[in-house]
């Protein structure tokens, strides 16, 4: 589980219990450290996301034309 929310919220949905029941569950079972397991690969999921978004974003604008800067509002919109 990447985030500790949605950690709970998942354990939640798959018992049916209540947030104190699943925190204590988790806490009980697997201890304290269970809740940011998954933390490193939610933060490299995050960065290569960002990392593609922002390193694709001139390339699309300018292969549909929103790059110059008389171009029409809607394509500026769509990029």
């Amino acid at each position: 589980f990447p985030h500790p929310i949605e950690l709970v919220k998942t354990r939640m949905q798959v018992t049916g219990g209540s947030i104190g029941a699943t925190c204590g569950g988790v806490m009980a079972n697997e201890g304290a450290l269970a809740f940011w397991k998954g933390l490193p690969f939610a933060w490299g999921r995050e960065l290569s996301y960002t990392s593609v978004k922002l390193g694709a974003y001139a390339p699309v604008r300018n292969a549909i034309g929103a790059g110059s800067p008389d171009a029409p509002f809607y394509l500026k919109f769509l990029a």
